[in-house]
């Protein structure tokens, strides 16, 4: 019964931070255009900031696309999870 709770509990933890970092790069993008991901110096190595379309397209279509799987991923996941505690609580 604790491994069953413990594994809930861990589950749910990460659908609420896979449902917080893509709901909130997509709300940042449709905010200010900008997402938070890596960018390439012509020195030294990568570095995190917020990158543009015009500043760094690859890098933004990769981090425009992990939130968008991560959005959709958790909801699913968070869809899934209310039909089996509906399901759990209907016996």
């Amino acid at each position: 019964m604790l491994k069953q709770n413990t594994l809930v509990a861990l589950g749910i933890c990460c659908i609420g931070f896979m449902l917080w970092f893509g709901l909130s790069q997509l709300t940042s993008l449709f905010s200010t255009g900008e997402l938070f991901g890596r960018s390439h110096g012509t020195e030294g190595p990568s570095q995190f900031s917020m990158i543009t379309y015009e500043s760094d397209p690859l890098n933004f279509l990769a981090a425009l696309g992990t939130a968008a799987v991560l959005t959709v991923f958790g909801l699913y996941l968070f869809v899934k999870l209310l039909l089996r505690i509906g399901l759990w609580w209907g016996r």
